[in-house]
């Protein structure tokens, strides 16, 4: 998951120093396929589980100090 910054630095690489993918990969040391979805959106993606995870199954709790 790459920061807002760095999002910001390959739109604007792209978009006003019409900068390629490749060479805005090489520079900022981040997968071309990175670079290519921060162009397509301006907006972050929302990170979401893959699997939902289970609740913890939690047994009766005996306090040594009581």
């Amino acid at each position: 998951m790459i920061t807002v910054e760095k999002r910001e630095q390959i739109r604007r690489a792209y978009f006003l120093e019409d900068k390629s993918v490749r060479k805005i990969a090489r520079e900022l040391r981040c997968s071309r396929e990175t670079v290519k979805k921060a162009i397509a959106s301006a907006e972050p993606t929302a990170y979401t589980l893959t699997a939902s995870r289970e609740a913890p199954m939690l047994g009766p709790y005996n306090c040594p100090f009581a």
